[in-house]
């Protein structure tokens, strides 16, 4: 299954139009490695044709544009970012670990005390001082 994150973007006359910032691919646990890796490649070409589409938007301040990518097998999930280096666009995933998706109550506990949210605040805090970065 595939979700699409939007938002509002206006234009120069004032209109909000829509716009892709983001998909999200999710797959059972039991989905074969054949599947996984083409689901996956399939995302990372739809974000790269979303971060085309934001870049255009965006002009000059084009360059530090990135678009999040998540993929989730069963209750592992993974981030990573597509940019533009140069003339290619490159897929990188955020973090070494996975991150660890609670099914219960019991295993709440374990997101707590493991290191997905923490993975998840030091992604928003690297993200924070790049945004202020290229506000200046």
């Amino acid at each position: 299954m595939d979700l699409i994150f939007e938002g509002s973007l206006l234009d120069d006359k004032h209109v909000k139009n829509n716009i892709e910032l983001s998909s999200v691919e999710i797959k059972p646990a039991s989905v074969s490695e054949d599947v996984e890796a083409i689901q996956l490649n399939k995302n990372i070409r739809v974000n790269k044709s979303i971060l085309h589409n934001i870049a255009a938007h965006m002009g000059e301040r084009s360059d530090d544009c990135y678009v999040l990518g998540i993929d989730i097998k069963g209750l592992s999930a993974f981030v990573y970012s597509v940019y533009q280096y140069e003339d290619i666009i490159a897929a990188v995933k955020v973090e070494e670990d996975n991150l660890f998706l609670p099914d219960d109550v019991d295993d709440l506990e374990d997101l707590v005390f493991g290191n997905t949210l923490d993975q998840l605040l030091n992604f928003k805090g690297k993200n924070r001082l790049k945004s202020s970065a290229a506000m200046k």
